[in-house]
């Protein structure tokens, strides 16, 4: 769809009419009413965020180790 300037102020104009802010208080309103998250919106991204962590903890904790185990060397071979 293409805007032009005749429209946007087209647009504005019916806004400042009293059908206009009837409209506009009815859209904002039916906004506010649905903003939020769904339920199961939340339990898809737990899901996901379990998955992840899931994925990349037996990752670091492998990391981890292997920094440890590196350390106990250098530490062995400066004595």
């Amino acid at each position: 769809m293409i805007f032009t300037r005749e429209t946007r102020a087209l647009h504005w104009m019916e806004l400042n009419t009293e059908s206009g802010r009837d409209m506009t208080k009815k859209l904002l309103a039916h906004k506010n009413r649905n903003s939020g998250f769904t339920l199961i919106e939340m339990l898809i991204v737990f899901a996901l965020i379990g998955i992840l962590v899931g994925m990349g903890l037996p990752q670091y904790k492998y990391a981890v180790k292997r920094a440890r185990e590196s350390v106990l060397k250098e530490n062995l071979f400066q004595m």
